[in-house]
Formats: structure tokens, sequence, C-alpha cells
């Protein structure tokens, strides 16, 4: 304040010389030709006041402003974040990770450059958010939406003022803090294919009291989305995936391109096949080393000749056969319901002195059937001779320098787990 007072003292003092200058000189009218000069000399400055956020900051820094990020996903912030070239490696419903029940980045949990979550800082208003996962990580699902004015992305160097749980960098969810009106939303989403269905309620206000001294924000607001199986489209349900489409490639000249004959390389670029298995595991266990090797269990628990399929041009992806794909009823998009609500009261006890009080209430709930329960390699199950399990002419197969078998099983028409999570902050 001392600073700003300086420079209005020394603006005024100069604007005064300048008026007495003009009042001592001789009051001559000016004739047309110089009126007219003087009118094409004519200088307007506009945009003078205009702040650059993020051009003049020490590191590099993204600014998103909300109704960017709005018109780019209406759905919610975090989801909008996570197209963002940054976080091209994050958590959402809407990625893999919710397949895995055993990992605890679930939720909207930013990852920054790929470093991974840990090493990105998450912070509401400037200040830190508490992890929503005992790893650590913070589900974004849990700042409340509607009164976030913008969020400042720092991308480098901010590991030397705010530690190492920042070395990708810093998301800082800014919050409007003068904000005077109310605002709300209302709206529901589907799909082109008619599903995926979803909906979104909120309402927001900030108000003056105490002759503007006080000033209060208040939101509510609920989001949800029902999700989607695999199933429910064609692409889930074909078992498609990227193969090499050269099979028995050879390399002419491994030395100056050693990668050309790798899956996706010159000579073996990808194609899209569908069908797609994977020969490291059968639906009732194929066995991997010891007596019956590369032979598989049936429905009924008869051993039976494995077979690989049609070769690809990517090792261990085949065509048919006796392999294993991703059981298409497992979730695409796991359902969502996130529930929030925030209040913050600040007064001005002098011009320089502000407090304020806030608080705030998330639940976020997630809901889904992850992939099936599975033993692929390397951590296939090791039975041993002896086993009351196995059939006869297995334990039959048994000598004393091969005593037991590695059996690699997903079962992909089993009974798949289904996780219920539920994150209050």
């Amino acid at each position: 304040m001392r600073g700003r007072a300086s420079s209005l003292f020394l603006t005024g003092t100069a604007l005064f010389t300048m008026v007495s200058a003009a009042a001592a000189q001789e009051a001559t009218p000016p004739t047309d030709a110089q009126s007219g000069q003087a009118s094409a000399q004519d200088i307007v400055v506009t945009g003078t006041r205009i702040v650059r956020d993020g051009y003049t900051a020490p590191t590099p820094v993204t600014v998103a402003s909300t109704e960017e990020l709005v018109k780019a996903t209406p759905s919610n912030i975090p989801d909008a974040l996570n197209k963002l070239p940054q976080f091209q490696n994050s958590s959402s419903p809407s990625r893999s990770s919710m397949n895995f029940a055993n990992t605890a980045a679930h939720g909207n949990v930013l990852n920054m450059r790929g470093v991974g979550p840990l090493r990105t800082l998450i912070l509401f208003d400037g200040q830190r958010v508490a992890p929503t996962t005992y790893l650590g990580t913070v589900d974004v699902n849990v700042i409340p939406n509607l009164l976030i004015q913008r969020v400042d992305v720092v991308t480098g160097g901010a590991s030397a003022a705010y530690g190492s749980d920042a070395v990708s960098g810093v998301v800082n969810f800014v919050l409007d803090k003068k904000f005077t009106g109310l605002t709300g939303v209302a709206q529901g989403s589907t799909s082109q294919r008619g599903d995926n269905q979803g909906y979104r309620f909120g309402i927001a206000g900030g108000f003056d009291f105490g002759g503007d001294r006080g000033h209060l924000l208040l939101s509510a607001e609920t989001f949800k989305n029902n999700g989607m199986l695999r199933s429910d489209r064609k692409l889930g349900r074909g078992a498609y995936s990227y193969v090499g489409s050269t099979v028995g490639c050879t390399n002419p000249n491994a030395a100056a391109d050693p990668t050309a004959c790798s899956p996706g390389g010159s000579l073996n670029p990808y194609m899209i096949a569908s069908g797609v298995t994977l020969s490291a595991a059968s639906e009732y266990g194929k066995i991997t080393s010891g007596p019956f090797t590369n032979y598989r269990f049936d429905a009924n628990g008869a051993l039976v000749p494995f077979s690989n399929g049609t070769t690809t041009g990517s090792p261990g992806y085949f065509v048919g056969g006796d392999g294993y794909a991703i059981s298409p009823d497992t979730q695409a998009v796991a359902p969502l319901h996130t529930y929030q609500a925030f209040g913050r009261a600040s007064w001005d006890f002098t011009p320089d002195v502000t407090g304020y009080v806030q608080g705030s209430f998330s639940r976020s709930d997630l809901s889904y059937t992850s992939l099936a329960n599975s033993l692929v390699p390397p951590t296939a199950a090791t039975l041993y001779s002896g086993n009351p399990y196995l059939p006869a002419e297995l334990q039959a197969a048994f000598s004393p320098t091969s005593q037991s078998i590695t059996l690699a099983r997903y079962g992909a028409n089993s009974p798949r787990p289904h996780t219920t999570e539920r994150t209050d902050y």
C-alpha cells in the first residue's frame, strides 16, 4: 500500500507541474492548422491494465480459466484438465486404471508429464490439499467447481519452493474470492450412442455484509455419470487390438534401424485386428512349465492341447486360438457420483488486514466392475505334485526331477470383482 501511495503522489505531482507550466504560458488561441495538426497527433492507449497471467511469471505457467475449461468439457473441471497435453497420463473414471482394483489411483488423480501423481502438488487457492488415498495422492473431484476462477499450472521449477512433491509441477485451483451474485448450473448429458448418461446440478452465491467489510461465499453441487461397459460398444465386444502387420519380419539393416521389425516399426507397421487373444494364459489355466507344457484345462477339467491361433506381427498376440482376451463386461467408464458443499466468510478488519474462515465437504462415490481375477506370468501359480485337485494323468507324469507345474489363468468368464469406493473429504 505504501508503494502504491507513493506512485500516485508522484503522478499527481507531475500532473500539477504540467498544469502550472501550461498556465504560465501566454494564452494564445490555436490556429486551425495547429488544431488539425494536434488532432492528427493524438495517441489513444488501450489495454495498459491487462494482466497477462502466465507470461510475466518466473516459471512456465499455464493459466486456464473456468470459462475455457467448461467450453472444452462441460462435465467438470478435472475432466477438462485431463484433456490438456501435460495431463495425458492422469487417472480418471474413463481411464483404464479403474480396471485394476488393487491400485489406489482412483478418481481424478492428476499426473503431470507422466512423472507420477505423488510428484504433482495440488493446491486449493494456494493451500495444499490433504491426500485422499493412502498412497498420498489427491482425487481432485473433492474440490468445489462452481467458485473456481481459474486453474494455474506450473510445469517447472516448482520443487525449489514446494519440495519433492512438486517435482513435475503444481496445480493451483484459484478461488474467486470476490464473486458477488448468484450462479448455477443444470445440465444433462448422453453420448451419441445413447449411453454414458449423466447430469450436473449446482448453485453458488457471493454476498457482501457489514457495510461491504465482510464477504460470504456459498456453493453446493452434485455430478453423476452412469458410466458404460466395454460391451456397450462394438469396439469393446470384438477384441480389437493393434498388432504388427508383418509376420516373420526380418531386418536387413539392424545396425541402422534396430527397431524396424518391432511392432509399429518401419518394416512391421501396426494394423487393427479383431478377435485378438494373448497366448500367455487361458480361461481355465494353461500349463507353461513342467509336464504337459502348452496344454490347457478345459471347462470340464480335462487336459487338451493349447492352440495359439493365427500368428501376427506382435509376439504373444494371436487371432483366435485358446488364449485370453479382456472381458467385454468390464467398465470402460466407471460410474461416478460426487457431492460438494463449500462456504467461506471473510472480514476486512482494516484496509490492510483481512481474516477469513472456510469449510467444505465433498463425497466421491465410484462403483465399477474391474478386470477378471488372473494369474498371468510373471505371477503365474505353481502347483506341486501331490495336490489333490490335479487330474490323475498329470499326477502320473511327475518325475523325481519335475515335481511341479506352472499354471497361467485368466478367468474372463468367471465372476469378476465389483468394487465400491467412497471418498469423504
